[in-house]
């Protein structure tokens, strides 16, 4: 069969996107959930802690931009969000699209300078991206469309589709490097998909090339083909590897990203062998081969966290030996294909699995030179956006190392903002500072909504997952949802201890949670708090049942 490098896909390099209820089941460590390891939330968080105000907006912080390759590099601060698209007829969904926006940091609070602000060109070239990704998916739409109404009019009918999922597998002031794998299905027996690559210079916002990351193209050749017969030596190639490897150093095809610990080369199907056999890839680490990378491209944080991207193999332990490591869920009897039911961590074949029900996750591989091991934590997401994250230590050696601490109701932070013009933006905030980021918590006291919080890793806090709140308290917006006084209360005001009988019909603005006390500010700014009691849906204070109390309380499910 002829090889073929180009894949007919609804997006090429300009689709650069970023992937992927109940009570806390108790692990048999006895490990404790992240609000009742809280006791111990104050203590300061590594060497790179930041003192912030309370509610994060004070951005005082040094610049971190064009200055920071001076010293060890940044990492930066990404957003993320994902657009779904859809074409119905006669009540059937006849074509869809999913996709994934990434883009810089551009707000106001602790992470700024890592963000926008820090990297201005950086941010311009992804926003350029972004907009070329909607004019794609857009086109192809139009293409899918039209091709699908013609099938329903032919009598057959099946959704046709185009997908992007996409990870950021290096996030510095040194480079941006992001593997994406776009696929589209036309009909027939199976769609088309294929990864791609492309990686920014983070200071000028320029797309580098690979010989600005290696110095000897042959040399990458050599190893590159050793380790690709070595690893799969079951794979039926077309002709030597090292054949087409060189081909495509030569005209500059080949795919890569560059990663913490090394470089990754990507070959999709029909590259080098048939579809059955999928995707191949190999890590060259920076470690084995020193003089093959160019200098800059070798410095890195020394803690950062990656999402979990296919084909990319790690170091564990900083042995010089690869690892493989893979994570996500598992469908069940019950769930089928819309909803997982056991969530698994492998690492080079060992296997762990957790029953957990959800419908999404994402995970992370996390490093810092402050820890004895590595860490993977994932974020899993089910009915009603109800989070949960589990963090795992990677490390065989160390007792019960497979069994994760949960913590249940808490996920990696989420926005969502109404703009004047009555549209909105929403995103994720990514995880790529172990050192400092943002997680919201999920609260059912006197309605329901999410605080956040900034975190860090400490190896001091293992005992509690090595999580460890900078603040004791979760800040919580909720826009212009607001609770009404039904009665006459007496209240704590700020933090004096003194209290205030507020009138009935007094607006409220809940503000912050700490433990079970509620804090609000009212139309005047005049904060206050009360003690709740959540025993008793829902929920009691002074002794009254909260309904009494307040108007408006809404909750979920």
């Amino acid at each position: 069969m002829k090889r073929s490098k180009s894949i007919s896909l609804f997006l090429v390099a300009a689709l650069v996107c970023l992937g992927a209820c109940g009570p806390k089941a108790e692990g048999d460590r006895g490990r404790k959930s992240v609000t009742e390891a809280d006791s111990d939330s104050e203590k300061p968080t590594g060497e790179k802690n930041r003192d912030r105000e309370e509610n994060d907006h004070s951005g005082e912080e040094a610049p971190q931009g064009a200055g920071a390759e001076e010293g060890e590099p940044v990492v930066l601060s990404l957003m993320t969000n994902s657009r779904y698209d859809d074409v119905w007829e006669d009540s059937q969904r006849i074509c869809y699209s999913n996709y994934r926006k990434i883009w810089l940091d551009d707000g106001e609070g602790g992470d700024a300078q890592a963000g926008a602000k820090g990297f201005p060109q950086l941010a311009q070239a992804l926003e350029e991206l972004n907009d070329e990704t909607e004019k794609s998916v857009g086109k192809t739409m139009e293409e899918l469309e039209s091709q699908a109404r013609e099938q329903v009019r032919n009598g057959y009918f099946q959704p046709l589709s185009c997908q992007s999922d996409s990870w950021a597998v290096r996030a510095d002031s040194q480079v941006l490097s992001i593997l994406t794998s776009d696929s589209v299905y036309m009909g027939g027996v199976h769609g088309d998909y294929g990864y791609s690559g492309i990686t920014f210079d983070s200071q000028s916002g320029r797309k580098m090339e690979l010989t600005e990351v290696v110095t000897d193209l042959d040399r990458l050749v050599e190893l590159a083909s050793d380790r690709l017969t070595e690893k799969y030596p079951d794979v039926d190639f077309f002709e030597p590897p090292r054949n087409v490897l060189q081909e495509e150093a030569e005209n500059g095809s080949l795919v890569w990203t560059v990663g913490y610990q090394g470089i990754t080369l990507y070959f999709n199907p029909y590259e080098l062998a048939p579809y059955a056999y999928g995707m191949q890839s190999v890590t060259i680490l920076y470690e084995e081969a020193q003089e093959l990378f160019v200098p800059e491209i070798c410095r890195v944080p020394g803690s950062w966290a990656v999402c979990l991207a296919p084909g990319m193999d790690f170091d564990l332990g900083h042995d010089g030996i690869l690892d493989t490591v893979e994570a996500g869920g598992v469908y069940g009897e019950y769930g089928g294909d819309s909803a997982y039911e056991q969530f698994r961590v492998s690492v080079n074949g060992q296997e762990s699995r957790k029953e957990l029900w959800f419908y999404r996750g994402q995970s992370y591989l996390v490093h810092s030179d402050d820890l004895d091991t590595e860490l993977l934590i994932a974020e899993t997401t089910s009915d009603n956006d109800f989070q949960i994250t589990l963090v795992y230590e990677l490390d065989g050696e160390k007792e019960g190392s497979w069994a994760p601490w949960e913590f249940s109701g808490h996920g990696f932070f989420r926005f969502y903002e109404e703009m004047e013009d009555g549209d909105f933006r929403d995103g994720t905030k990514l995880f790529t500072d172990p050192e400092h980021f943002r997680m919201q918590a999920h609260f059912d006291l006197l309605s329901t909504y999410s605080g956040s919080r900034w975190y860090g890793i400490s190896e001091a806090a293992r005992d509690e997952g090595y999580l460890t709140a900078e603040k004791p308290w979760y800040d919580v917006d909720r826009g212009d949802r607001y609770l009404t006084l039904l009665m006459p209360l007496e209240m704590e005001v700020g933090d004096t201890g003194e209290t205030r009988l507020l009138p009935e019909g007094t607006k409220l603005w809940i503000v912050r949670v700490e433990g079970e006390n509620v804090r609000f500010r009212t139309e005047d700014w005049i904060q206050c708090q009360v003690h709740v009691d959540p025993s008793e849906w829902p929920g009691r204070v002074d002794g009254i049942d909260a309904s009494e109390i307040f108007d408006g309380m809404m909750f979920a499910g």
